[in-house]
């Protein structure tokens, strides 16, 4: 694995000062380009602290990934940011309790139900990922483990090279403004990026100023809490184009969750709770708004 030297380009105050905006075009950091005959390259700062890493998939899970997620990014438009800008993803992993949304208990995404098929493919990436990371950068690993020591192992993508994980996004056609992952643990993230027919769309860290390759079969692994990150322009050269990034990261929520059994029993009774109030409320001719829809009416 080559190793790259990187120097502060500018400081962590002055990268905050760009979330929200786009990132310039621009091509990967010559350094950071990898040839067929490198595992990939990985980037320390001057005192020797990793910064990131760049590593190259195994060509049958790229070609795995390339016929699974292809229908996935047009399900659903979601709104990301104050920005506006829209992003077509689906989460998929596990999640923690909102009582905001009325998610009475952790529980795995909408996609893990629906697509077993694809969700098995995703927990393959993340078990890859997780063996990158333990080879390349134990340092980094033992440090994620001792800050995820408070998630259970069920709430993970693997009891193995899986664990440093508990959820993941797929994005598509995503040109994702500068931010930082605000809701996820200070771990590493990982990142594959999956891609046919598109330029540019690669992954800058201002505050080192580099820009990472995203060609198609590469997968990144950086500290996507900490560092502020954005995608390049993309420019897409056929109707049938695309690009997939799946990130992988771990919910701070997701330390809050019990076991398995104990979640689903007490989901069940909240949902039960809420669903007795809303009955009584109606039926003592008040009104509740069910998925936006006021429902009853008053006797008065």
């Amino acid at each position: 694995m080559r190793e790259v030297v990187a120097h502060r380009a500018v400081m962590e105050d002055d990268a905050d000062g760009l979330i929200g905006r786009q990132a310039a075009a621009q091509g990967p950091t010559r350094a950071l380009v990898l040839d067929r005959t490198e595992p990939g390259v990985i980037v320390r700062s001057t005192v020797g602290t990793p910064i990131a890493l760049v590593a190259r998939m195994p060509d049958p899970l790229v070609g795995r990934l390339h016929v699974d997620l292809q229908d996935l990014g047009r399900e659903n438009t979601t709104l990301r940011g104050h920005t506006g800008l829209r992003n077509r993803s689906r989460t998929f992993g596990y999640s923690p309790r909102m009582a905001a949304i009325k998610r009475e208990s952790c529980r795995p995404a909408a996609l893990d139900l629906e697509r077993p098929g694809v969700a098995a493919t995703l927990r393959e990436t993340a078990v890859w990922a997780g063996a990158v990371m333990a080879e390349y950068l134990p340092e980094v690993v033992e440090h994620d483990e001792k800050t995820l020591a408070p998630v259970l192992p069920e709430w993970r993508f693997a009891p193995d090279e899986g664990h440093l994980w508990t959820s993941g996004v797929v994005n598509r056609d995503s040109p994702m403004p500068y931010h930082r992952d605000g809701s996820n643990f200070p771990t590493w993230s990982a990142m594959p990026v999956i891609r046919s027919g598109v330029r540019g769309g690669h992954l800058h860290l201002p505050e080192w100023d580099l820009t990472f390759p995203c060609s198609d079969g590469t997968a990144l692994f950086w500290w996507g809490q900490k560092h502020v990150h954005g995608v390049t322009p993309l420019r897409m050269l056929s109707p049938a184009a695309y690009r997939f990034s799946v990130v992988y990261y771990a919910l701070r929520g997701m330390k809050d969750c019990a076991t398995w059994a104990r979640e689903s029993a007490d989901g069940r009774r909240r949902r039960t709770e809420r669903e007795d109030a809303i009955a009584e409320r109606l039926v003592k001719g008040g009104t509740v708004k069910i998925a936006g829809v006021t429902v009853g009416r008053s006797l008065a």
